[in-house]
């Protein structure tokens, strides 16, 4: 009976580790990000509020797989691809084939309402935002 070692064994390691590895990289390179859940925050603001928003949008359109779908005077539709997190276990068990699975992606959609209902103007997020986008919102916030 043959028992694997020494060599067998870093063979199976190289061969379990090369998809994981592809997979990884092509993640890494594609900036995709996983979608952060629904959120419904508010936050009060100081100044005007729509200078504000206009910022934030510029912000959250140069993030990489982020487009503002729509920007009026109070609001910010977000739309961002990214892929489900499926994606990347299919793209393991069934490598070679599974890196097919890495083509798919998903879009989710975000708003940004400012709200003048008191003294100090607030933000409405909700919708599905990512990470890099409610990082946007945060570092723009006095």
């Amino acid at each position: 009976m043959c028992v694997p070692g020494g060599p067998e064994l870093i063979i199976v390691f190289v061969v379990l580790a090369v998809p994981v590895a592809i997979v990884l990289l092509i993640i890494r390179f594609s900036g995709s990000r996983a979608a952060r859940a629904g959120v419904s925050d508010t936050i009060p603001l100081s100044g005007d509020g729509r200078t504000w928003l206009e910022f934030v949008a510029r912000d959250i359109h140069e993030l990489n797989g982020h487009s503002v779908e729509w920007l009026s005077a109070d609001v910010v539709q977000v739309s961002w691809r990214h892929r489900s997190g499926w994606v990347l276990v299919v793209a393991i068990v069934l490598f070679p084939f599974g890196l097919l699975a890495l083509l798919s992606t998903v879009t989710s959609h975000g708003t940004i309402v400012l709200v003048h209902d008191g003294a100090p103007s607030t933000i409405r997020l909700g919708g599905e935002l990512s990470n890099a986008a409610v990082d946007a919102v945060n570092a723009r916030v006095p």
